[in-house]
């Protein structure tokens, strides 16, 4: 190859560089003017940080749906998070995720240790790994029970301020949006939107019976329905007191009364797992 073609290639190269160069400065410059600039200024202060516990937990959840062991307990937990969730697609994941991670954090470390220490026997490996898949299965139910019994707690507190709310404004679906509009209890606060937004629709009535099919639990239908009939019929005095507050009243002491019970029934029931493995632990002693 001749020297003047060496140049040749040598040349346009440059130029191509130049001309690119020049490119990208007028390129740039134009969406240095353009709306492109602001859109990035609001992304900037919206992007959530890659190692996030939320982005992790979404991530999770994507993982997990994918493991056809893991798949089945994650549909079953996702059945009933989405009743105290509202359909919220993202707090639901999330939730999911964090629960199915909780349970492997324990569970793994138990397999290793159970496999380890019961090699020789393979009846208590067994019997053991089964006994821990189903102390597993029972720590998922109960994480969401906890959820649903923290849910019933906020309403013990919503209704006292609901009470509070329906004195200023009188009108029961506006003391439900006030009350609805507060940071301290966001499950409760879920659910006052949503009877907030079946009181103010078309067709409340038809509505209401959509939300009795999904609601948390018993004490929020009868809160639902008797701030619909309340908005649809009105208030009235019954021994000097507002019929709707006295609902309430009796509402929040059934609650009050249910927390109990679901209490003594924990503190009673909570040694119950370690009782059930203590025989199969002293198989291999006996024998």
């Amino acid at each position: 190859m001749s020297n003047q073609v060496i140049y040749m290639i040598m040349g346009i190269s440059i130029a191509l560089m130049v001309v690119m160069g020049i490119a990208y400065y007028i390129i740039s410059k134009k969406m240095q003017k353009s709306e492109y600039k602001k859109i990035q200024r609001l992304q900037k202060g919206t992007k959530s940080n890659l190692f996030s516990a939320e982005v992790i937990y979404q991530k999770l959840y994507l993982t997990y749906s994918r493991i056809p062991f893991l798949k089945r307990y994650l549909l079953k937990l996702r059945r009933r998070l989405e009743i105290l969730n509202i359909d919220d697609e993202y707090i639901t994941r999330r939730d999911s995720a964090k629960i199915i991670t909780r349970a492997l954090v324990i569970l793994v470390p138990l397999v290793i240790v159970t496999i380890f220490i019961t090699k020789s026997n393979y009846l208590l490996m067994f019997i053991l790994l089964m006994f821990e898949l189903f102390m597993i299965d029972i720590l998922i139910e109960g994480s969401v029970d906890k959820k649903d019994d923290a849910l019933l707690v906020q309403q013990v507190d919503f209704f006292s301020e609901i009470r509070h709310a329906y004195h200023e404004f009188n009108m029961v679906e506006e003391a439900i949006y006030q009350v609805a509009q507060g940071d301290s209890a966001p499950e409760m606060s879920r659910q006052a939107e949503k009877i907030y937004e079946i009181l103010i629709s078309n067709d409340p009535e038809s509505e209401l019976e959509k939300y009795y099919d999904v609601a948390p639990n018993s004490y929020l239908k009868e809160f639902a329905g008797i701030s619909y009939l309340t908005k649809e019929f009105g208030d009235r005095t019954v021994d000097k007191t507002s019929l709707y507050l006295k609902n309430l009243n009796n509402i929040s002491q059934e609650m009050q009364l249910e927390i109990l019970k679901r209490d003594k029934l924990d503190y009673v029931f909570q040694s119950l797992s370690v009782i059930t493995i203590l025989p199969l632990l002293c198989l291999e002693p006996i024998k």
